[in-house]
């Protein structure tokens, strides 16, 4: 069910969100009722009135309202990954969901088979795997997605950057991932990562700057091969294997 999400909670098809003053209080009302302490995230501002979060520990959800129609989007994010998702029109069902998500903090695999609304994200690898699964099908999948934008001379270019990267060791244990056309890294394998580790970009073709984790100074310029040595040079001090989980500072 794929639909568009709504800033705001219409009546006709809301009528117990409008009745509560909004979503989230629906939602704490709905997880009261489960017999579940868990409290749902309070907004001030109206623009939030369609719109509901929890936080428990690693584990994260939130909750919005479909546009047009009756139907609710809720996901599941472990460690900072966003793990599973769906649309279901019954309020109660998100509420049991996250309650088997949050309270009783049954694995993904488990949730999906039991809530069948509910999907693995195709394109994300759970935290339940080891950090070397996680990696790898990580670097995989930046790779494949380049490769369908290859007919770009920018991701064509990247392409090569990530494939060469992906041969070294010292970067091939950390989580690659881009931000437009930059390959960046992070030393966790969650949102939000670390931005403690050098970037580079093409600038032509078989050319590649790489600058320091703030973007505001030049470390050197090269093709691939200099560019990933560059990039191995300037990583922080003891950077070891990535680690799952999110960036404390983020």
């Amino acid at each position: 069910m794929l639909s568009r999400i709504s800033q705001t909670v219409n009546p006709s098809f809301y009528p117990d969100l409008q009745e509560r003053d909004g979503l989230a209080p629906a939602l704490q009302c709905v997880l009261m009722q489960l017999g579940s302490r868990l409290l749902v995230r309070k907004f001030d501002a109206p623009r939030f009135c369609a719109y509901a979060s929890l936080h428990t520990g690693q584990r994260f959800s939130s909750v919005m309202v479909a546009e047009g129609k009756r139907a609710f989007y809720v996901d599941f994010w472990d460690q900072g990954v966003p793990c599973a998702a769906g649309w279901i029109s019954q309020l109660t069902e998100v509420g049991r969901a996250i309650v088997a998500f949050h309270v009783r903090g049954s694995p993904i695999q488990d949730l999906v088979s039991q809530f069948v609304w509910l999907t693995v994200n195709p394109t994300e690898f759970i935290p339940e795997s080891s950090v070397e699964y996680f990696l790898t099908g990580a670097w995989q999948s930046l790779e494949e997605r380049l490769k369908v934008e290859g007919d770009h001379w920018l991701a064509h270019e990247l392409l090569a950057l990530t494939t060469e990267a992906a041969q070294r060791p010292q970067l091939r244990q950390l989580l690659p991932f881009r931000s437009l056309y930059h390959l960046c890294f992070s030393r966790t394998t969650g949102y939000p990562f670390t931005r403690d580790c050098p970037v580079a970009h093409p600038v032509e073709p078989g050319i590649f700057r790489t600058v320091s984790p703030d973007g505001q100074r030049c470390l050197g310029r090269g093709d691939a091969v200099q560019a990933v040595d560059i990039l191995i040079a300037n990583l922080p001090p003891n950077c070891g294997p990535a680690r799952h989980g999110t960036d404390v500072r983020g």
